[in-house]
């Protein structure tokens, strides 16, 4: 049934539940849109997220995998200098010289040696600045250090936006209540904070703004967004795979007519993509460290594949990363674990339909649990335990139909998925070129996650030790 919905009987459920914060201009982003405007703007943008594109993205997350490894951390080296676990910095490279402490307000830098010394951080810290860094390059082409400016006022309204609750009252009001997202319309009240709204816009307008007048063209997501315009819907994808949108819902490919966004569809979707690929990629970097913690084997077999493909911090390619299997399928069996969502949502907004016995009327909507999906015995085997080979190319034929679900599924998947998973590779292969990842006391076994978000992160954070990797490993 769950295959009828969302693919092959897509016509009839095309849409999702209607959002409580569709305001000016984000309502016009492709994952609130609908129908026809949905298709065109989805059209359009496509082609922005095609593989040749995320070659291009590739060399801006090569910047920040680089000064990364941009990385947040508590110490537990040396602790007489860092009393109150400040946070740190490593920098690429570094780890041949002695330890060095440099204050920096409200945290240290930090460059460490070579030896086994070790460093305690949390998810949040940690992979929050750099996917924080990566999404506004690659989305705004805007060079920001979240780590070491905080105060900045691009990451504080980005965090403020991040913070943003599903179950608040306005939000359960619309949810519950529909007619009162024109009540609130009326009545010319916000659902989000009306001020990250108005500092993204302003933002974006004046980065078009620059870009008009000043003739500026620079490969991010931006400007492709501006630059899309026409590609066939069917191209070839990561690995080989066919990579089909099949915006009508049936098994043909097509040649859709594609028409340049307007600038208020840049401004949503930007801002969107900003929002989701921050999210999925810091809970998808935080979810996977923890499991390669947890698991040394496989982590061990990961470190064995990047030092034969990526030895070097110059050999992480696009092209080559895409060639990892087993790195392949420790991403996709961590985000088979841990979603970044634990649901989606279709609605049957056409006509009475009857699938499989059933009659799901007209206005019914469908809730698609992901994680209970993900993790039903019925579907994986053994779902608890964490095997990287269920992805491997000769055991793909087992997976059952549409039961991976992090991205969604059929037209209405969701439309970045080359881009996370890239820059979650990357960062991947940049980390494990240097560090391992080990428990330690802190280290909450299972993560407990949040049931008041969005998106499935653990609210008390991930707490792992990162230990610097000997030279002749």
């Amino acid at each position: 049934m769950l295959k009828d919905i969302m693919i092959s009987q897509f016509s009839a459920f095309p849409n999702h539940v209607p959002q409580p914060f569709n305001e000016k201009p984000f309502n016009k982003a492709v994952t609130v849109l609908n129908d026809g405007h949905w298709k065109a703007v989805r059209n359009t943008l496509s082609p922005a997220f095609s593989g040749s594109k995320m070659k291009q993205l590739n060399k801006l997350s090569y910047c920040h995998g680089n000064a990364s490894v941009c990385l947040s951390v508590r110490l537990s080296v040396r602790p007489t200098l860092v009393k109150k676990a400040a946070a740190c910095r490593f920098f690429d490279h570094s780890f041949t010289e002695l330890v060095k402490v440099v204050p920096h307000t409200k945290y240290l830098i930090v460059m460490v040696t070579g030896s086994r010394s070790k460093v305690i951080w949390g998810h949040e810290s940690l992979y929050g600045s750099y996917s924080m860094d990566v999404v506004a390059t690659t989305f705004f082409g805007m060079q920001i250090d979240s780590q070491k400016n905080p105060d900045d006022p691009f990451v504080k309204h980005a965090k403020e936006a991040f913070n943003f609750g599903i179950f608040s009252v306005k939000c359960m009001l619309i949810f519950f209540v529909p007619c009162m997202r024109k009540i609130f319309q009326l009545l010319g009240i916000k659902v989000a904070n009306p001020a990250v709204g108005e500092f993204f816009q302003d933002v974006i307008s004046r980065a078009l703004e620059l870009r008009k007048t000043e003739n500026i063209k620079r490969k991010d997501m931006l400007q492709l967004m501006i630059d899309a315009h026409k590609l066939d819907s069917t191209e070839e994808g990561e690995n080989g795979e066919l990579v089909n949108e099949n915006i009508d819902g049936d098994t043909s490919s097509h040649t859709h007519s594609k028409a340049a966004l307007s600038e208020d569809e840049i401004m949503a979707n930007a801002f969107t993509f900003f929002l989701a690929g921050y999210e999925t990629t810091n809970t998808a970097l935080c979810m996977t460290s923890y499991l390669l913690a947890t698991n040394k084997e496989i982590q061990e077999k990961l470190i064995q594949e990047v030092d034969k493909f990526a030895p070097r911090k110059e050999d992480v390619t696009y092209e080559l990363v895409g060639q990892m299997e087993y790195l392949d399928g420790v991403v996709r069996e961590a985000l088979r674990m841990y979603p970044p969502a634990a649901v989606t949502d279709r609605i049957n907004d056409k006509k009475d339909i009857e699938l499989n016995g059933f009659t799901i009327p007209k206005g019914f909507s469908v809730l698609v649990p992901i994680y209970a999906i993900h993790h039903d015995p019925d579907v994986w085997e053994e779902p608890e335990e964490f095997r990287p080979e269920r992805f491997f190319k000769q055991n793909r034929a087992n997976i059952h139909p549409v039961s991976w679900l992090p991205f969604g599924d059929g037209p209405r998947s969701c439309i970045g998925l080359r881009l996370a998973l890239m820059e979650i590779r990357f960062a991947l292969v940049r980390m494990l070129q240097e560090f391992k990842f080990e428990t330690c006391s802190e280290t909450e076994i299972p993560p407990v996650l949040s049931t008041r978000s969005a998106f499935l992160s653990p609210p008390n954070g991930v707490r792992l030790q990162v230990v610097p990797r000997k030279k002749t490993e």
